[in-house]
């Protein structure tokens, strides 16, 4: 897929090199560049701004768990029973 960047003049056509020249010799000034506008706002409710101050404290928690096994690791001091090994790849198996 091709993009093209030209800007499209408000009559709907392409601006060129050819039309800004017509339109300096022909005494019309090209359309204003509104390139870095906004076209729209938005407005974030107050039960996103909930959902996502839970997802934080969700990925926190999750750091948290992390941080707590991979010292367990370190220590030597994890372990895991080869029975909740077995369900899990069972589980992943059965989808």
């Amino acid at each position: 897929m091709k993009i093209d960047n030209t800007p499209i003049t408000p009559a709907g056509t392409r601006e060129t090199d050819q039309t800004k020249t017509a339109a300096r010799t022909s005494g019309h000034s090209p359309a204003p560049d509104r390139t870095n506008e906004t076209a729209f706002s938005v407005d974030i409710s107050a039960t996103a701004g909930q959902m996502s101050s839970e997802v934080a404290d969700e990925d926190q928690a999750r750091r948290d768990k992390i941080a707590a096994i991979r010292a367990q690791l370190a220590a030597g001091s994890y372990s895991i029973s080869g029975r909740d090994v077995a369900e899990k790849m069972l589980e992943t198996i059965k989808g």
